[in-house]
């Protein structure tokens, strides 16, 4: 084992600079260089941060290097499902004809995009007899998925879709996407709620709106998914519309509720405005602390000692009493012996 211990090798290891700034107590040491590293950690991300640095980044160095962007084109692809209906039961269903053998696995599929799918195709069966619901988007460098399987799973992802004037910039999950480039001008086709359907690359999303008395914080915003009913408590039914992928915004971040209803998730701010609130934070750290329990002990406080000085002040003119009457009664026993004294 090697071991060097000169001066210029001490305080090399994190741990040891921590231990260096405790209170070196016995009992709360290792709490303490704990509680160290993490500052220390939470201060450098902070400054990456800070920097322009996405925090996914971090962990490969502290040094800043601009990412590069990728020069692939533009393409819409992945697998392809279609839909089709069942010569026996008459029922429509959802499948990718080139997984002939099975092997890619179980397709995680709801009714309402089956049907919405065969809507879509019947309106556009002239200029596209064989619509396929595609799986993979690539734009400006990014991959965008929505399929139904996916190593045995379903893969959605979420994006902030402009819906265009008068209406708000709003995540939705996507599940698949449909290319109607052959789509002829001015179709006069209406369906997810688009009128006088385009051609072009159209993502399949649901819609989602803000919640009525939502309970928000600087980094979550509850939101809830436009469904069509509702059965037990749970979405029975739904919603589909057609988003251009040139309305893409940027992909974000959802979280469901847990313990809420199964249309309701929380909304996650951008990365990028992070940076924006923590140095707003370090700016303004009293205005925005919570100071409604020590304002609270304040008050209590207050309260006790305006307790205090009334019992003190109820208190007092009794004590007089008694003293008073102490007295009269001394003064009233040595008038008694003064004039035994004269008598005698």
């Amino acid at each position: 084992m090697e071991v060097d211990a000169r001066h210029n090798e001490m305080r090399h290891k994190p741990s040891e600079k921590a231990a260096a700034l405790t209170q070196k107590d016995k009992s709360k040491f290792e709490e303490q260089i704990h509680a160290c590293l993490e500052e220390v950690h939470l201060l450098e991300l902070a400054a990456e941060a800070i920097e322009g640095r996405g925090i996914m980044h971090c962990y490969r160095g502290h040094k800043f290097e601009p990412q590069c962007t990728s020069g692939k084109a533009d393409k819409t692809g992945g697998r392809g499902f279609v839909v089709d209906m069942h010569p026996d039961s008459g029922r429509n269903f959802m499948y990718d004809p080139a997984d002939t053998s099975r092997k890619l696995g179980n397709m995680h599929l709801e009714l309402d995009l089956i049907d919405f799918t065969v809507d879509l195709q019947d309106r556009v069966n002239v200029d596209i007899p064989k619509l396929k619901l595609l799986t993979l988007h690539r734009r400006n460098g990014m991959i965008f998925r929505g399929s139904a399987s996916f190593r045995g799973s379903a893969w959605r992802d979420w994006i902030v879709v402009d819906w265009g004037r008068g209406f708000k910039k709003m995540s939705s999950p996507r599940w698949g996407f449909v290319d109607l480039s052959r789509l002829r001008k001015n179709s006069r086709s209406n369906i997810g709620g688009v009128n006088n359907l385009q051609p072009g690359v159209h993502a399949v999303v649901e819609c989602s709106k803000h919640v009525e008395n939502p309970i928000n914080t600087e980094l979550i915003t509850e939101i809830e998914i436009e469904v069509a009913g509702f059965s037990d408590g749970f979405a029975s039914k739904l919603m589909f519309h057609l988003a251009p992928v040139e309305a893409f915004v940027a992909p974000t971040v959802i979280v469901p509720t847990i313990g809420g209803k199964n249309n309701a998730y929380m909304w996650l701010k951008p990365q990028h405005t992070w940076r924006d609130m923590f140095v707003k934070w370090l700016n303004e750290p009293y205005r925005m602390d919570d100071l409604s329990d020590s304002e609270a002990d304040g008050a209590d406080d207050g309260d006790d000692d305006g307790e205090d000085d009334c019992s003190v002040a109820s208190e007092d003119p009794e004590e007089g009493e008694e003293e008073e009457a102490t007295d009269s009664d001394e003064e009233d026993s040595v008038a008694e012996l003064e004039a035994e004294l004269e008598a005698n």
